[in-house]
């Protein structure tokens, strides 16, 4: 008789799925390992029928990216079998996956299917699998391994078969602690010079208010016995020799000629680009 095969444990299961040298992306500690993702994480194939209003649904419209989980509506408005997920478990949006809209759930519920559920074992926390999927060469490995053109889409098994950086048990939670940390700091300079940024905007105006009202030369004026009457009001019209739009008779775009051709688009806040 044909012998059983005998489940394997979870330390055979890392044995086999570590990643060989050739395909490791970068050198790690000596104390982790590159493995497959799905060495240490899998993906939930749990389903729902259940679409009565007390159940949370979320749509990947209510996923974005930087941002996460940013709301979600009753089931009952969704009458076709749904992935479920559990509190904890990450959602991941498969469908354009350069979007990169993923989050760890708050709560329980139902989710759209081109959300995929994953949930880390025993050998990884779930929030650093979630801090993972921000990694710039992740990104770029489920971009370039989607199929479909207008509606790319990356599959779990694409997902799971992604190198992944295993630190010690003992080391992740305060990896974890020192991104949030690292990232609060982020988050508190961004603020400031987002203030700085509106600051600036208002004195840039004030100042070109000053300019278009005399008040910013009014000393050179003063100085120079110029009388403020020797300023005078017209129409644009009058001291432009020419105002056009839109790209009427455009000519022929070309890499050479012997004039320089300015769209729209090609004004910026910083001049012309």
């Amino acid at each position: 008789m044909p012998k059983k095969k005998t489940a394997l444990t979870i330390e055979e299961r890392l044995q086999q799925a570590l990643v060989p040298a050739e395909e490791q992306p970068y050198e790690v500690p000596e104390n982790w390992v590159w493995v497959r993702l799905g060495a240490v994480c899998y993906a939930s194939k749990e389903k729902s029928n259940d679409f009565s209003n007390e159940i949370k649904y979320i749509g990947l419209e209510h996923l974005e990216k930087d941002k996460g989980i940013v709301g979600f509506s009753s089931a009952d408005k969704v009458k076709s079998t749904k992935n479920a997920f559990q509190e904890g478990q990450i959602l991941y949006g498969r469908l354009r996956p350069y979007l990169n809209k993923h989050d760890i759930a708050s709560f329980s519920g139902v989710c759209s299917t081109d959300i995929l559920v994953f949930e880390a074992s025993v050998l990884v926390a779930n929030v650093l699998v979630d801090k993972f999927f921000n990694l710039p060469f992740f990104i770029e490995y489920v971009v370039a391994n989607s199929k479909g053109i207008n509606l790319p889409r990356v599959s779990e098994k694409t997902i799971l078969n992604t190198t992944f950086p295993l630190p010690p048990l003992s080391e992740q939670q305060r990896i974890v602690e020192r991104i949030e940390e690292l990232f609060a700091k982020l988050d508190e300079a961004k603020e400031r010079l987002q203030e700085v940024a509106e600051r600036f905007a208002v004195r840039k105006a004030a100042i070109l208010h000053k300019a278009f009202t005399g008040e910013l030369t009014k000393q050179w004026r003063r100085e120079n016995g110029v009388s403020d009457e020797s300023w005078e009001e017209k129409k644009l019209e009058e001291v432009c020799s020419k105002i056009t739009d839109g790209t009427h008779n455009s000519p022929t775009n070309s890499l050479s000629g012997e004039y320089m051709y300015v769209t729209a688009k090609n004004i910026k806040d910083t001049g012309i680009d």
